[in-house]
């Protein structure tokens, strides 16, 4: 230890000397009484070194903090993904066994499993209003006091408006082992992971899903949060079969059953 450090006897402990440094067989004396737990023996001998060691805490107390409740968000995600996985690998499994019979109100076709059910809204690309672009020519009249009219000609080179997503009707979804099925008040679509040109992405808010049979593409948005995890599992299954995907998921949800290290001083 420096000399920036001195020791700090305990109470009933005898005043140690400025310069006593403890040699490594030494032992207090039995009669003194036990220090408190979590007694400090070594302070800052001066004020210079007791601001930089108070500095250091503080900053040793901060960076703790953020990794402790960094470490708690994930444990929070860790914990919900362990749950999505474990309840996807039993209905996963439940379906290779052919003991899964859940439809959610859709009539299922021969070798189909429905694995989720559940709310959202259907979108699909609209055009937005046109603009003219450009200048136009003329004058402008006086007909009253306040009223004005002009008359002349427009250069101006009309543009059409873009395509963009648009809630087009609200309903039921269903997500099956072959299919996404919506089924709404005005509207009902179906997209076949047969005809998938690619993997959903989501876009504007929503999730988007490119089949050959359509050619504009569409999606759905305001669905429930479960629904993303468990088209996965079902294109999943519609690929490799459901009992490779069941051992798949249950062993996902084995490694995430394991809990993180909490970290501590020091660590």
């Amino acid at each position: 230890m420096t000399s920036s450090w001195r020791f700090n006897p305990p109470p009933g402990w005898p005043p140690a000397p400025a310069d006593f440094v403890p040699p490594p067989d030494w032992r207090p004396d039995p009669s003194w009484p036990p220090a408190p737990e979590g007694w400090v023996f070594w302070v800052p001998a001066d004020k210079r070194t007791a601001r930089a060691h108070a500095k250091r805490e503080k900053e040793q107390r901060r960076a703790l903090s953020e990794a402790q409740a960094a470490h708690q968000q994930r444990e929070q995600t860790r914990i919900a993904e362990q749950a999505d996985a474990a309840a996807l690998a039993r209905i996963v499994r439940a379906i290779a066994s052919g003991t899964w019979s859940a439809s959610f109100g859709l009539t299922l076709k021969r070798g189909e499993a429905a694995l989720w059910g559940g709310g959202g809204q259907l979108v699909e690309p609209r055009r937005t209003p046109g603009t003219y672009q450009g200048r136009s020519q003329g004058v402008s009249l006086r007909i009253a006091k306040g009223v004005w009219y002009r008359v002349g000609q427009s250069q101006g080179t009309y543009v059409p408006g873009a395509d963009q997503q648009t809630v087009i009707d609200g309903g039921g979804i269903v997500v099956t082992t072959t299919r996404v099925v919506f089924r709404g008040s005005r509207a009902t679509r179906e997209w076949q992971f047969s005809k998938m040109l690619g993997e959903p992405y989501t876009a504007e808010g929503a999730l988007l899903m490119p089949v050959s049979n359509r050619q504009k593409i569409s999606g759905l948005t305001g669905f429930g949060e479960n629904l993303i995890s468990h088209l996965i599992a079902a294109l999943a299954v519609h690929e490799r079969g459901a009992a490779e995907v069941a051992s798949e998921l249950e062993a996902e949800a084995r490694r995430l059953a394991v809990a993180e290290p909490a970290p501590g001083i020091g660590s």
